[in-house]
């Protein structure tokens, strides 16, 4: 073998391994990163903005916070964009099930709210907080519907196939974007036997809203975490 064919074979096998880790770094990674920011965002704004209290009246308190209603407009149209342009075509047989699977146990959690004996007015404050993210979902679908898959990668050349985090995000963000606003309303409702929790199912003064809501942010947090488990485990093994 010349020195010039060993020139260019080591020059051919450094541009893969160069451009394999450039799309690892940042072609795959930063979405990744950003739609998951952009995901924590919208929940702790919620949990922030919006309360459902349990005591002494089962409801969506006024917004604690002193938010204009369109307040939480801007952060979920950037989650649209964020997941929109992070999604291709590989995604569309994947959003059904989530969406099922949300308004299957939905269909259900309200057959429990009758049974329980709550009113329509109260079982109507809940659609109306739990069911939200659903109109984001609908035109998601209709982004996606539009968008090519993606191509694999050919002649060992690093294709747009995407890497691990991409993946885990893509099964993650659309259970997480449905069910984050059910996650208040589950612990609201789970509490009303233990009386009024400033913070958790009832208000507290003005002031202190903010510190003792962030406070009970972890709990929201971990009854998100087990909703969108349970609904992964819902969902056929294939998915």
């Amino acid at each position: 073998m010349t020195r010039s064919t060993q020139y260019r074979l080591s020059r051919r096998t450094h541009s893969r391994m160069s451009g394999r880790m450039s799309g690892r770094m940042s072609g795959r990674g930063a979405p990744s990163v950003v739609a998951a920011i952009v995901l924590v965002g919208i929940a702790v704004v919620h949990w922030l903005s919006t309360v459902f209290v349990s005591t002494p009246r089962v409801g969506v308190a006024g917004d604690p916070a002193g938010l204009p209603s369109w307040a939480t407009w801007p952060i979920q149209l950037a989650a649209l964009t964020v997941l929109s342009s992070a999604g291709t075509g590989e995604d569309r047989r994947r959003v059904p099930r989530p969406v099922v699977t949300f308004l299957v146990a939905w269909a259900v959690g309200l057959l429990v709210l009758l049974a329980n004996g709550y009113s329509r007015d109260v079982i109507l404050q809940v659609l109306g907080v739990v069911l939200e993210p659903l109109p984001y979902v609908a035109a998601y679908l209709l982004i996606l519907a539009g968008r090519p898959a993606h191509a694999p990668a050919t002649d060992g050349a690093p294709g747009s196939a995407p890497g691990r985090p991409a993946r885990l995000m893509g099964r993650l963000a659309l259970p997480v974007f449905l069910w984050h606003q059910t996650a208040p309303v589950i612990v609201a409702l789970a509490t009303t036997r233990l009386g009024p929790i400033p913070g958790l199912n009832a208000l507290s003064t003005p002031a202190a809203w903010l510190p003792v809501r962030l406070a009970w942010l972890p709990l929201l947090a971990a009854m998100l975490a087990v909703l969108v488990g349970l609904s992964a485990g819902l969902r056929p093994a294939r998915d």
